[in-house]
């Protein structure tokens, strides 16, 4: 039972570095897009656009890993 608890605060200790990762990236993301029209910045629309991808695959990632151990009955 101490492992599965352990592993259990794991899981939510990673959950909430993850959740704080990405609250950080979006929070980012709208700014730099308006930066980059105000200053018509190709490069930083890019790298905007760039991040866009990243949070959406990190995002894609963590529900998968979430379903896996929904199926696993582990959370």
């Amino acid at each position: 039972m101490q492992k599965v608890l352990g592993s259990i605060s794991e899981l939510v200790t990673l959950k909430n570095a993850l959740s704080a990762e990405l609250s950080h990236m979006r929070g980012s993301l709208i700014p730099n897009l308006l930066q980059a029209l105000e200053d018509n910045d190709v490069n930083l629309a890019k790298t905007a656009l760039a991040r866009s991808h990243e949070v959406r695959k990190k995002e894609k990632a963590m529900r998968r890993s979430h379903v896996d151990r929904l199926n696993r009955g582990v959370c």
